[in-house]
């Protein structure tokens, strides 16, 4: 089987299966916001330039996606220490428990998916993503 007859095997049977989960997942206003808590968890504190270069979005973007994680209290914004002129953005212990949670959530519905494989299909799955994203 080629990569392409493979690709279109994957996609038929992905567009079989029932997404709903995930797609409830992501529909509740909280999509990319949860990526920009977990860089934010992973670095400290960045500013809206360095986010948006990470994510490969516009500055414009991520503001708009800050100011809305500040309002929930998710996100708080600074000065820096280094150059008072600049403003970093950190976590709050509010943010990080609800990236926390977004997780939790995330692992269960998945959990529940790969629950349907043996010990042995799993293991050669994640060998094979792993090889796929080296």
């Amino acid at each position: 089987m080629s990569g392409n007859e493979a690709a279109k095997k994957l996609y038929q049977v992905c567009t079989k299966a029932d997404i709903r989960p995930f797609l409830r997942f992501f529909e509740d206003g909280f999509q990319g916001t949860c990526l920009i808590l977990k860089i934010l968890r992973d670095a400290g504190q960045l500013t809206a330039g360095e986010i948006a270069k990470r994510l490969d979005v516009s500055t414009a973007r991520v503001a708009a996606a800050l100011n809305s994680l500040e309002k929930k209290g998710c996100v708080e914004r600074l000065k820096s220490a280094t150059d008072g002129r600049m403003v970093v953005v950190r976590l709050t212990a509010s943010g990080r428990a609800a990236l926390e949670s977004r997780e939790e959530q995330l692992l269960a519905i998945i959990g529940r998916i790969l629950g349907k494989l043996t010990e042995e299909e799993l293991l050669s799955l994640l060998h094979i993503i792993e090889k796929l994203v080296k």
